[in-house]
């Protein structure tokens, strides 16, 4: 959360000059690492381990969006409907959202913080992501979003 307030904060302080200066890949957002797909390349969408991370609350079967008060097991844990990634279709469709949250330019830091209204099923915090799983997905994404 602090590091997304910094950001915003500095592309404001600098009247958008950051994103100037930050790389853009083929289908990345300001901010986002980019990849040279020339060396490195990317894993299939079964292959990719963050998504089985993601599916924690961005699955399609799970359909109860939950509150900050309820967030019973099977419940989205306050994800998007529709935004869902245990299909191809779906992954490939929101992958630039997915991306930029994921590098944490985007709308929402992904995973959350260790909010309890964002507690996976069991009670733990969301999650942790590696940086190899983001590099594979950044590689995914810009790379021709390989099935």
């Amino acid at each position: 959360m602090v590091r997304r307030m910094l950001a915003v904060a500095a592309v404001v302080a600098f009247g958008g000059a950051v994103g100037l200066a930050a790389t853009t890949g083929c289908g990345g957002s300001s901010g986002v690492p980019t990849i040279d797909c020339t060396k490195t390349p990317p894993k299939s969408f079964s292959q990719l381990t963050i998504l089985t991370k993601c599916n924690n609350c961005h699955a399609s079967t799970r359909t109860n969006v939950g509150t900050a008060d309820n967030q019973p097991d099977g419940s989205r844990h306050g994800a998007t409907a529709g935004f869902d990634y245990d299909s191809y279709d779906n992954t490939k469709a929101n992958k630039i959202s997915a991306q930029d949250d994921v590098a944490g330019v985007g709308l929402h830091l992904m995973p959350p913080s260790d909010d309890p209204r964002w507690h996976v099923d069991g009670g733990g915090p969301p999650p942790t992501i590696t940086e190899q799983e983001k590099q594979d997905f950044y590689a995914w994404v810009q790379c021709g979003t390989p099935q």
